[in-house]
């Protein structure tokens, strides 16, 4: 993996648990979305997979739920996150 590969997948992750944070933190926003790139919706849990290092949904999910947070993804890609359906599969 390229330094520039990592950079870009960390920023992006990034992005997602800044925006989770801010949502958690102020209690007049109520929803928000993030849009970034790679989504990551691939990755699991300590592994890389299909172009994602990270995965962003999952892991700013995974924040929000920590706080007792409902939490809806919706990966609207042409096809499946494995990963992130691997990493919910067993949460009600």
């Amino acid at each position: 993996m390229s330094k520039k590969s990592y950079h870009g997948a960390l920023l992006s992750l990034l992005a997602a648990v800044k925006g989770v944070e801010s949502i958690l933190k102020d209690e007049t926003l109520k929803r928000g979305y993030c849009i970034t790139r790679p989504p990551g919706h691939h990755s699991k849990c300590g592994e890389s997979a299909g172009f994602c290092i990270f995965n962003n949904a999952a892991i700013a999910a995974k924040i929000a739920r920590k706080q007792g947070k409902r939490v809806c993804i919706f990966d609207w890609d042409i096809h499946h996150g494995d990963g992130t359906q691997g990493e919910f599969y067993d949460d009600d």
